[in-house]
């Protein structure tokens, strides 16, 4: 009998197996014609070991994207040392189609384009929304109309929501009119030469030459940490986004380091009633900061020592939103150290910092508002443009020094009145 089940167990165990066979011969070419329809020939898999090659699948595409940097590489993997497939322009069209990776300090993006498949930097691309378009821009006139920007705005590489954004240019920034304007995706559009570059902005955030009277000063106010246990050094969220409220229905605008040094080099316009909202030190608070600033339609300036509390992807948005400007590697009574101490704590900073940003830094504020003549000579050297002290109230133009620009200390333990009255101009 044992012989017999064996012998039974065997005869079925083969009836499987070819029938098993029968079935893979069917579907295996049904497989393959699957699978090339959905995986690019560019993105064939080569296992784990060679992270330069990850599978890719257009099965998975979201949403459309463009190249808003001039250029940017599409690489072969998530990496700054996979190959590069292609260099992909501004405007150039893309799909995402998958996940996002961390790799070399980077954030990237698996995409798909006309050139390929690959990765590229996040920081490089942005997203289109549905419906909108770039038209391609004309040729510009060779002289135009000198003005200003009325209002913040987006500087644009043509004349369409779908066209990628080159910069945000403030409120009074100059620039010069080079062409007419052009409609498209709902708004009229100028072309425009700027000091961020050429582009085009909506009709609406332009204001002709003669139509600006320059202000007496800016407020420019200096905030430390923000929780609920406010103090001379702390204040209070509510108390941040009170004094936001009443700032935005007395008609100030903010503005930056970066407009303030426009005002001083070329004289374009800065708004009324000019506010820097400034925040030492790089606490994690400065994201709460940031994000009260947003909500009100208010731009922030942040002093950054070398142990920010902050990512370098923050700060590097930071920047985009707003201004970051040095304050020292470690914050020191920088009067009290020797010329090397102070080169360093200076130097070392900006670079840091502008290792960050991609660009120099234009602002440094003086930490504890302490400083003498050496203090002043490496900041210049060191390629500031602006330097920030840490008290004396209100700046008035007509006694502006630039490399000692005063700020008010914004205490906790102040009420929306004093406040107000402290700031007003």
């Amino acid at each position: 009998m044992l012989v017999s089940a064996r012998r039974s167990h065997r005869y079925r165990f083969s009836v499987l197996c070819v029938v098993a066979l029968v079935v893979i011969a069917t579907v295996l070419p049904l497989a393959a014609v699957s699978a090339q329809t959905v995986t690019p020939a560019s993105a064939t898999p080569t296992g784990p070991s060679d992270p330069c090659k990850p599978a890719l699948t257009t099965a998975d595409a979201g949403d459309r994207y463009i190249v808003s940097s001039a250029e940017t590489n599409l690489r072969s993997g998530p990496s700054t040392s996979c190959d590069i497939v292609a260099e992909l322009e501004r405007d150039t069209a893309l799909v995402v189609v998958g996940d996002l990776v961390d790799g070399d300090d980077y954030s990237w993006a698996p995409v798909s384009s006309e050139s390929g498949e690959g990765f590229v930097v996040v920081a490089n691309i942005q997203e289109v929304p549905d419906g909108v378009t770039c038209v391609k821009a004309e040729a510009r006139a060779e002289t135009g109309e000198d003005g200003f920007t009325s209002d913040a705005v987006n500087l644009r590489s043509g004349p369409g929501l779908g066209c990628a954004i080159i910069a945000q240019l403030n409120s009074g920034t100059p620039v010069q009119v080079r062409g007419k304007s052009i409609e498209g995706d709902g708004e009229i559009w100028l072309p425009v030469s700027s000091p961020m570059g050429d582009g085009y902005i909506v009709h609406d955030a332009y204001a002709p030459p003669g139509s600006w009277e320059q202000p007496v000063a800016v407020a420019v106010l200096m905030y430390h940490d923000l929780n609920d246990n406010y103090n001379r050094f702390v204040v209070a969220p509510w108390q941040l986004e009170q004094q936001l409220i009443w700032l935005r229905d007395n008609g100030y605008t903010s503005i930056t380091p970066r407009d303030l040094v426009a005002f001083l080099d070329t004289g374009a316009p800065l708004p009324p009633r000019p506010v820097i909202l400034s925040v030492d030190d790089g606490w994690a608070s400065a994201r709460v900061f940031r994000d009260l600033l947003t909500a009100y339609g208010f731009k922030g300036t942040y002093m950054l020592p070398n142990y920010a509390e902050l990512t370098p992807e923050e700060i590097y948005d930071l920047n985009q939103n707003g201004e970051v400007c040095g304050h020292s590697v470690s914050h020191p009574f920088l009067d009290q150290l020797g010329y090397d101490g102070q080169w360093y704590e200076i130097v070392e900073n900006k670079a840091w910092l502008d290792a960050i940003i991609g660009t120099s830094a234009t602002c440094f504020a003086y930490p504890f508002g302490a400083f003498n003549d050496t203090t002043t000579q490496i900041v210049i050297d060191a390629g500031y443009q602006v330097a920030f002290h840490a008290w004396d109230g209100l700046q008035y133009f007509e006694y502006m020094d630039r490399w000692h620009i005063t700020r008010i200390e914004v205490s906790g333990d102040w009420d929306l009145s004093t406040f107000a009255a402290v700031v007003t101009f």
